[in-house]
């Protein structure tokens, strides 16, 4: 698919909608549609087109600028499309790799002896107390990146529903960007 700096606002602005939406199933096929960009602010039109510049430009990829936005998101849910900047994309998109994971479950294995707790799963079940698991809060205090909760999020899910409305748009960003890291691997984004 041909990137454009109208796909990529499609793209924030399509992933914005569906997190402050109810639905937790997620079109993947979603991303590939375009919008029309000149309905949009000229300071947006003017962010994706330079976007759209840096993706062509091969500064980054479509995908490290959804996993940015979704990362930033997660982080702080009122971030915006003009919140975004390149640089912290290129920083932001070492997160989730190999690498980084490697050096979070030794960050986990740390926090799994101080903790006296026995494996990763006890990181993933949910405090009913609080609402939340220390997985989520390690990552949100972000002294984990996302790819540990990426890792073993699937195989460790506690289904117990958290009330907290932080811990339920954070799990459903997890999510997503799951799917879009799933999409990425076969080729598709």
């Amino acid at each position: 698919m041909r990137n454009s700096s109208s796909l990529l606002y499609s793209n924030i602005l399509i992933l914005s909608q569906y997190l402050k939406s109810k639905s937790n199933n997620f079109d993947m096929s979603k991303l590939s549609v375009e919008l029309n960009i000149d309905n949009a602010a000229k300071r947006i039109q003017d962010i994706c087109k330079a976007m759209y510049n840096e993706v062509e430009s091969g500064v980054y990829s479509r995908y490290d600028l959804i996993m940015y936005y979704l990362y930033n998101t997660m982080l702080n849910p009122k971030f915006y499309i003009t919140q975004i900047n390149r640089k912290h994309i290129e920083i932001q998109s070492k997160l989730i790799s190999k690498k980084q994971l490697i050096l979070d479950i030794q960050t986990v294995e740390e926090y799994l002896k101080l903790l006296n707790l026995k494996d990763y799963e006890s990181f993933f079940k949910l405090d009913e107390d609080v609402g939340f698991n220390i997985a989520y809060k390690i990552t949100k205090s972000k002294t984990i990146s996302p790819s540990f909760y990426l890792e073993y999020y699937k195989k460790y899910k506690y289904n117990k529903d958290s009330k907290l409305v932080d811990f339920v748009r954070f799990e459903k960003i997890i999510n997503l960007m799951f799917d879009v890291l799933k999409t990425k691997r076969k080729g598709a984004l």
